[in-house]
């Protein structure tokens, strides 16, 4: 062979690498990123024990949730009160426990009125529609600081198109020009979406419109949620006569978004209160019925279980705000220097990075599509934020692997493990027993958050159940165990295999994952 001949075999032996380098890199999974979902907590309930908390709570699904008896919307049926009285009383235990609870109540005051809705971002809607709709003659103007949750202004602008009813986006609230006889509203997050920073009210609005779907310790600069600063606020608000309509929600800071519960106690003794409180639960009675009544049975369990613990999961949301501490510094660290000159605006603590990327293709391009053609990740642009499209959002608060992997996207090596991005002082497994009822056959469903079985067939056969466990990223280890001598089989069925265990302290160990949210299957762990 000359030497031209193996030059040009050189190269097309190098052509041939980078397109099959160039090809791995492209079969590489998006990572999602824009939905604000806390799978974190779905992590920590895994290592506490909380992750299937045992059930108490028991509602009749048959039943809508806001029947109201006519002629008039109050009082309720009987059983939608009994439900309603019991979720207040929960949560308002709860809530005391944590000292927050007069983050939305105000404790001089009439007993409120405690009411749901499929989630938090339900009420905003609800709450702006009754304001605006409630006095037709009146002009609003809602005011938010950027930047902020987007789905803030959707409430005002994006879903129903008010004649009377504007959004005004601002930095500083000298920038606000109300029209004549325009009443102001303000809406306040604390802690701050998207960066995680303290919010009080920056201007003398009569409305206030509260969000604190994010204050807990698990969240803010130092790990309190700002829950002293904001009650602090509020008594002050609350003095001077305004209206304050605060709410909270199961999906944030209780990472049970599925659950589909955002609820407040609303104000009632408030004569403004009143005066919109038909249109608010019109509103939210012909559009979904205040959500599910399995949803906040459910959403009810965990809170049961938080109180039932010492510390009220103290140490879990202290968890996860060492978790959010180290993502946000971790991803921090990565991305200036990926995009070297790029300013990061959101606090460690915060559940989102939100950061200002610098780019030469920028602003030509969005800055999250810059992202998503590097590294195949997709994040939420900053204009539904009240910034420009060179700014960014990330969840924080999801998977820890997908953090990870993030972050070695990256940094363009595998560097980092789940371990980096999620701290854990406890690691509890569960334990449980199973028996055979002397039937025919016994049968068990694994459920999410199980670890050790013992399964005993000494009075008949028994078949363990691998159900799939849909989203979830990947489960405990589960290890199953025959703990009897007899013959009676112990059968383990998944869709994809069989395994008997036959003999006494004979044990298979199994595992759920679903890789990047494709499909997911149980390994047997040899």
């Amino acid at each position: 062979m000359n030497v031209k001949t193996l030059q040009t075999s050189i190269l097309v032996v190098l052509f041939h690498c980078s397109f099959i380098n160039a090809e791995v890199e492209e079969a590489q999974p998006v990572i999602y990123l824009q939905p604000n979902t806390t799978q974190l907590f779905t992590e920590l309930y895994q290592a506490y024990g909380l992750q299937s908390p045992p059930k108490r709570t028991f509602f009749e699904s048959a039943l809508y949730l806001d029947q109201s008896t006519p002629p008039s919307i109050l009082p309720l049926q009987p059983s939608n009160a009994v439900i309603f009285d019991h979720a207040d009383q929960v949560l308002s235990q709860f809530h005391a426990r944590v000292k927050d609870l007069e983050l939305y109540i105000d404790p001089s005051k009439p007993k409120p009125f405690f009411y749901t809705a499929t989630g938090s971002k339900h009420l905003i809607v609800a709450l702006v529609f009754a304001i605006v709709k409630s006095e037709p003659d009146t002009k609003f103007a809602f005011a938010e600081q950027v930047p902020y949750y987007s789905g803030h202004p959707n409430a005002v602008t994006g879903i129903f198109d008010y004649p009377n009813a504007r959004f005004i986006a601002f930095e500083n609230p000298s920038e606000i020009k109300l029209e004549p006889d325009e009443e102001l509203v303000e809406i306040v997050t604390s802690p701050n979406n998207p960066d995680g920073k303290f919010r009080e009210p920056q201007t003398d609005a009569e409305i206030i419109m509260a969000d604190f779907v994010f204050a807990s310790s698990a969240f803010g600069r130092d790990g309190t949620g700002y829950v002293d600063q904001n009650i602090e606020w509020l008594r002050k608000a609350r003095a001077n006569g305004k209206h304050v309509f605060s709410f909270n929600s199961a999906s944030k800071q209780f990472g049970k978004t599925g659950a589909r519960c955002g609820y407040m106690w609303y104000p009632l003794y408030d004569e403004y209160a009143a005066l919109i409180f038909k249109k608010f639960y019109n509103f939210i009675s012909c559009s979904t019925v205040a959500g599910s009544s399995t949803g906040l049975a459910d959403f009810l369990d965990l809170i049961k279980a938080f109180i039932d613990l010492s510390d009220t999961g103290i140490s879990l949301r202290k968890d996860a705000h060492e978790s959010l501490i180290s993502r946000h510094e971790l991803v921090e660290k990565e991305l200036l220097t990926r995009y070297p000159g790029s300013t990061v605006i959101s606090i460690p603590g915060s559940p989102t990075l939100f950061a200002k990327i610098n780019d030469p293709r920028i602003p030509n391009e969005r800055a999250s599509d810059v992202i998503l053609k590097d590294l195949n990740v997709a994040v939420n642009n900053g204009e539904p934020m009240g910034e420009t499209n060179d700014f960014v959002r990330l969840n924080l608060s999801g998977y820890s692997i997908l953090i990870a992997q993030f972050l070695n996207r990256l940094a363009g090596e595998n560097k980092y493990t789940e371990q980096d991005v999620l701290t854990l002082s406890t690691h509890q497994c569960a334990h449980s027993t199973i028996c055979s009822n002397g039937s025919s056959q016994t049968e068990h469903f694994v459920n999410p958050g199980d670890c050790n079985i013992e399964v005993d067939a000494s009075k008949g056969p028994i078949t363990v159940w691998l159900p799939k466990f849909f989203d979830y990223l990947k489960s405990e280890v589960v290890t199953i165990q025959k703990i009897d001598s007899s013959e009676n089989p112990v059968v383990i069925k998944s869709d994809s295999f069989i395994r008997p265990l036959e003999h006494n302290h004979q044990n298979i160990k199994v595992q759920w994952t679903q890789p990047d949210y494709s499909h997911g299957h149980w390994n047997v762990i040899e």
